[in-house]
């Protein structure tokens, strides 16, 4: 039997035996289909000038939509009910192991100028960064060889927490996660760092720590997975049978360790990958309002009413000297909204805006620092500037009054809303 035979039969029998949340993995490679599409091309043309068509269409039928393996591919297929997201990533997933299969297939005709090594990694790339080698002489490409995986056990989002922070991967708690409100085990972890340009310390990353149970395993995954496409400061998100982890960059300018992905899954010891972005360099930022006057413009704007608030109002516990400071430069305000906005809640709520031009959407940490509020509260922040809106006891809004009003407040500012533990 032939070599390539031999290697694609190899192939075929992982594949067969392929776990679901390596499946998965296959749908976080940024190549875009045409490019992929076009190398793909370049092997077909190759093929024609070859013997290996029944190789090329056992790989055809192998991983074509009508696939009868692996078993989880079988399996959601014949659901009732099957998940849309779940049957376009399942056949993307076959479709790029078609496309390694036949790289595989031609590999030894790979010669500059016609299908070349570039086409072959960029076909064999999601398989061999996954799963590993298709061919004894390739290069190395799989993201975390030589970690050990154990049969996921169950665990809740403070134990992961304290494994990550025992591992010197988190610092301190972070924010409180919305998804608590429902019932998710979920808890959140910072990790610091000094600005390379400002010289401040500011937070480097937040990982967002969550389980589930394994029967909703892939429901959990496809969910994280979109909150992650749709967050363009999250830059990878790691799981497991059992629990998930997504990481998120606090600051432009902050720098995140370039194997964090794999310290994470040393330190838990189980999981992979699920998808990710390249690690962001360092950048400084341009502050986005250069007072606190020039924000509440922007509100006026969107049309909030507000009048001033005297720092001494009953919500607030204690004010650093910085923060009264910053009354006198327009740098700090206490306002009470008296209307906000078309869609919110009449119930009053106090404002404290908070301008710092070293700091990113990190302030809200900053603000804390200076003066906490024990009042039931939400922060708004984006670069420089951060709005805390509060609760106090004569005007009680509820949770999802202060809600309504952060996701107000943040689509006429931009930003992103964070909650306090």
């Amino acid at each position: 039997m032939e070599p390539y035979v031999l290697h694609l039969n190899e192939m075929l029998k992982r594949f067969d035996s392929m776990k679901p949340d390596e499946a998965a993995t296959f749908r976080t490679h940024n190549t875009s289909n045409h490019e992929r599409e076009s190398s793909h091309r370049v092997a077909l043309w190759t093929l024609d000038r070859t013997d290996r068509h029944a190789a090329w269409n056992l790989a055809l039928d192998a991983f074509g939509p009508q696939a009868t393996s692996p078993a989880w591919y079988v399996a959601l297929r014949g659901s009732a009910q099957p998940d849309e997201r779940q049957l376009k990533d399942a056949h993307s997933m076959l479709y790029m192991a078609q496309c390694a299969a036949h790289a595989l297939i031609v590999r030894d005709f790979i010669v500059a100028g016609g299908f070349t090594q570039a086409d072959y990694d960029m076909l064999t790339q999601p398989w061999r960064e996954v799963v590993g080698k298709l061919h004894p002489d390739d290069a190395e490409m799989r993201r975390f060889s030589g970690i050990e995986t154990v049969t996921s056990r169950r665990q809740s989002a403070q134990e992961i927490y304290e494994t990550l922070e025992e591992a010197a991967l988190l610092d301190s708690p972070g924010m409180r996660i919305p998804g608590t409100f429902d019932g998710r085990d979920c808890t959140q972890g910072v990790s610091y760092c000094s600005s390379p340009f400002s010289g401040d310390p500011i937070g480097a990353y937040t990982l967002d720590v969550e389980t589930w149970d394994p029967a909703v395993a892939d429901r959990a995954i496809a969910r994280v997975s979109a909150e992650h496409d749709a967050d363009a400061r999250s830059v990878l998100f790691v799981a497991a049978e059992t629990w998930g982890v997504r990481l998120r960059q606090v600051q432009g300018d902050s720098e995140i360790p370039p194997k964090i992905a794999d310290s994470i899954i040393r330190a838990i010891g189980e999981g992979r990958v699920i998808v990710e972005r390249p690690i962001p360099e360092p950048e400084w930022f341009e502050s986005e309002y250069p007072s606190a006057a020039a924000l509440l413009a922007q509100l006026t704007e969107a049309g909030f009413q507000f009048h001033a608030q005297p720092p001494e109002a009953p919500e607030i516990d204690e004010v650093d000297d910085y923060i009264l400071a910053g009354l006198e430069d327009d740098t700090f305000a206490f306002v009470r909204l008296s209307s906000l906005g078309q869609a919110a809640s009449k119930k009053l709520l106090h404002a404290h805006i908070f301008i710092e031009e070293d700091w990113a959407e990190n302030l809200p940490d900053l603000m804390n620092a200076y003066f906490r509020v024990e009042c039931p509260h939400v922060f708004i922040s984006g670069n420089g500037w951060v709005v805390r809106l509060v609760s106090d006891g004569n005007h009680a809004a509820s949770e999802a009054d202060l809600n309504t009003a952060a996701h107000i407040v943040r689509n006429a500012l931009g930003g992103k809303v964070f909650y306090d533990s």
